[in-house]
């Protein structure tokens, strides 16, 4: 038997929502619980737990962010769905712009480390979907793929103008090892850091 528990808080449950939860009232346990017949499971939350046990036995190449991604679908699947909220698109308007561009300058400024989009969101006084979604409409790609590009593009520049290691390289990347630099780096630039810098 193989079983795989998820642990997320309420209070992160609350932010991938966007909305305030109740321990005891609107979120209770039971709603996320998607009734079953005997030997049957939810096939998109399989999924999602899957990709989940795939990037961290793979060391997560491309940092935790995807991570948070995928928790936030899964909440949201269990969740179910919300009413559409009309009349928000002024919101959305010229303020996404600059929205995405202080969530593009928060990043530069904070690429070495270990970057959340909880985090940039608290910063930026906003919640993780309302960033996520506003950004990729202003920007055009996921609000994940744009950092794990900006890191190896920063990776790219010390790779050109240092002699740095690699490893330190990859640690001024914003990548936690030596393993997930160099993967992630093939994946997004067709070579490898030290291929790159030869040539």
């Amino acid at each position: 038997m193989v079983g795989r528990h998820l642990f997320v808080s309420i209070d992160d449950v609350a932010c991938l929502l966007d909305e305030p939860i109740d321990n005891f009232g609107a979120f209770a346990i039971h709603e996320f619980t998607r009734e079953r017949e005997t030997g049957q499971s939810d096939a998109v939350v399989e999924h999602l737990l899957h990709l989940i046990s795939q990037d961290l036995s793979e060391g997560s190449p491309t940092g935790y962010t995807f991570i948070e991604h995928i928790v936030g679908a899964l909440v949201a699947h269990v969740r179910g769905p919300r009413p559409t909220i009309y009349g928000s698109s002024s919101r959305r308007g010229s303020s996404g712009q600059v929205l995405a561009h202080r969530a593009a300058s928060l990043i530069a400024s904070k690429l070495e480390t270990k970057l959340l989009l909880g985090d940039i969101a608290k910063e930026l006084g906003v919640s993780v979907p309302y960033l996520c979604r506003t950004f990729k409409q202003s920007e055009g790609c996921s609000l994940h793929h744009y950092i794990v590009r900006q890191r190896i593009e920063r990776a790219k520049w010390l790779l050109r103008h240092s002699r740095r290691p690699l490893s330190e390289v990859g640690y001024a990347s914003g990548f936690s090892d030596q393993s997930q630099f160099s993967k992630t780096f093939l994946k997004i630039a067709g070579t490898t850091p030290s291929k790159f810098r030869d040539g």
